[in-house]
């Protein structure tokens, strides 16, 4: 079974909303910008495919339990990185500015990509059951 192109563009769309408005509300670094783009685009490839192929379609199900355990490891993140600013050097031995740190901030760029994807595919599921009249588990 096909899915309905509308759908799609509703995954989509959920998908460019959620992601980038995360990305405007915590102040994505100008540095990082290919990062932000290339999470998005694999966020907006995969909600294709999986539109388009059974085996990867996400049911509403799958989708609240993907929202709810990427929003747990975004906390879980945020903790541990809480928790190293407040206890600063005596559990590191420097802490560098945040514009010479390496490396990729997970807790504000993949689980955001995770998140936003998972809306999607919700969205799309949603609509999916209703359209059916059916409970897509």
């Amino acid at each position: 079974m096909r899915a309905s192109p509308i759908h799609t563009a509703v995954a989509l769309g959920t998908h460019v909303v959620v992601f980038w408005g995360v990305a405007w509300f915590v102040s994505a670094p100008p540095d990082r910008t290919l990062s932000w783009v290339l999470t998005y685009a694999a966020g907006a490839v995969f909600l294709t495919a999986a539109r388009w192929q059974n085996k990867l379609c996400l049911t509403l199900r799958q989708s609240t339990q993907l929202l709810f355990y990427a929003s747990i490891v975004a906390i879980w993140f945020w903790g541990a990185n809480l928790a190293l600013d407040t206890l600063g050097n005596s559990v590191k031995a420097t802490r560098l500015p945040p514009e010479q740190r390496e490396g990729l901030p997970l807790h504000l760029l993949l689980v955001p990509g995770v998140v936003s994807v998972a809306l999607g595919a919700l969205a799309a599921a949603a609509l999916d059951r209703k359209d059916t009249g059916k409970r897509v588990a």
